[in-house]
């Protein structure tokens, strides 16, 4: 699957906000990562890798040379060091930073966006462009990296069935003490939902 330019912008930018409901595709995929830390420390590590490659893709030449790793955390440097490229004893570094390159038809899906969903599993959420089937050993790796224990799915869901509510990292407050929006954030809704707040809601009585 091809990545222009533009794609890698616009999955850099959802690594720092969360996606807005008017740019959801019908459908995402889903992995559901069981992990061995906090799922907001798996998410953070997840996106640093993440965020590394992508600027290496808006940056760099893909001509097959080694790409500077100055960007990539020192963990993953290591963790990669002495892979295989996708074989059993996981991927070399550069092999993994190469699965990012705009013209790099193998990397099957882009990043969307992460929820917690209890018991210390985080889902994933990436745009496969509807595809059911598609190469994903490359995310499988950096979940296990990053501190997965393991990743079932990918499982395609309408984001119309997507519900969203506060993730672990959302910052704790008391409704009464919040801002309208953010009050209206603090409840549960579906991912394609417009954020309403009371004001709203009172308007359209």
């Amino acid at each position: 699957m091809l990545h222009d330019i533009q794609d890698s912008e616009r999955e850099l930018l959802r690594l720092s906000r969360r996606p807005v409901p008017e740019g959801v595709p019908p459908v995402l995929s889903a992995f559901d990562v069981r992990t061995n830390r906090p799922v907001v420390e798996f998410g953070t590590r997840m996106r640093a890798v993440l965020d590394a490659a992508l600027r290496l893709a808006l940056s760099q030449i893909f001509d097959g040379e080694d790409l500077p790793v100055d960007l990539v955390p020192d963990w993953f440097v290591a963790a990669s060091r002495g892979g295989r490229g996708g074989r059993e004893g996981g991927w070399e570094l550069q092999s993994c930073l190469y699965q990012f390159d705009p013209e790099n038809e193998f990397r099957g899906w882009v990043w969307w966006d992460l929820a917690e969903t209890g018991d210390g599993v985080a889902r994933v959420w990436v745009d496969s462009w509807g595809e059911v089937f598609f190469g994903c050993d490359d995310f499988r790796w950096l979940a296990h990296v990053c501190g997965g224990e393991e990743a079932t799915g990918p499982s395609l869901v309408s984001a119309d069935n997507v519900g969203v509510s506060p993730g672990p990292d959302w910052p704790r407050m008391r409704a009464d003490q919040a801002d309208p929006v953010s009050r209206a954030l603090l409840r549960p809704k579906r991912l394609l939902q417009p954020i309403e707040t009371e004001q709203d809601q009172v308007r359209s009585t």
